[in-house]
């Protein structure tokens, strides 16, 4: 997304090689089949197969909305932070003070001086209701008004579930999950429990 809220589109397979190559490389051919520029942010290659360049579109904009909604919920536990590139905290201290004191020290910003700040009490709800006013779609509309301008906020959500193809909450509710384990199935990360009511659960950090 650009800053004014609109999709940035996927760049063409010349502006990909301009991107990616030196000097030497000068004599590359530009009408290089767009499918053979390796790069996962080239959708001819990501997806190559039978999808059509339209598809193709479409499906790296949802993909590129899941991993940014999953970055904002890394911040929102204090595992990255806007104000510092990088991973901030893989790992949990004995109690949530010493790991907002750990976060602050890798930050090297106070909770008051940070864009974004993590959650106090290191638990973000995924509900199907808006029970709680810092809940994971509260804390994503929060973080959308931090990371673009305020006023565009009705517009980023607005594309935000067209690629999605469905309402925001009702993603984290059924489908949020599921591509979280996907991603980092194979990686310690964020700590996941169930309430007994349908569609209400909780992370917490591992």
């Amino acid at each position: 997304m650009s800053e004014g809220g609109e999709p940035s589109a996927p760049a063409t397979p010349g502006l990909l090689l301009l991107s990616y190559t030196t000097p030497r490389d000068a004599a590359l051919a530009s009408d290089v089949p767009a499918d053979q520029i390796t790069l996962t942010i080239n959708p001819a290659y990501r997806y190559a197969g039978s999808l059509s360049d339209c598809e193709q579109r479409e499906r790296f904009s949802q993909d590129t909305i899941k991993d940014f909604l999953s970055y904002a919920s890394g911040c929102m536990m204090g595992r990255y932070s806007l104000d510092q590139p990088g991973l901030i905290l893989a790992d949990s201290r004995d109690s949530q003070a010493e790991q907002l004191t750990a976060y602050e020290e890798k930050v090297g910003k106070t909770l008051g001086e940070v864009q974004f700040k993590p959650d106090p009490d290191g638990i973000i709800s995924v509900l199907d209701g808006e029970w709680f006013e810092d809940d994971i779609v509260a804390r994503s509309r929060e973080f959308l008004r931090v990371c673009f301008p305020a006023s565009s906020l009705n517009t980023d959500l607005a594309f935000i579930e067209t690629a999605l193809g469905k309402d925001l909450r009702k993603y984290f509710c059924s489908d949020f999950y599921k591509d979280h384990l996907q991603t980092y199935k194979n990686a310690r990360s964020t700590g996941w429990c169930r309430a007994p009511l349908a569609h209400q659960g909780a992370a917490s950090p591992a």
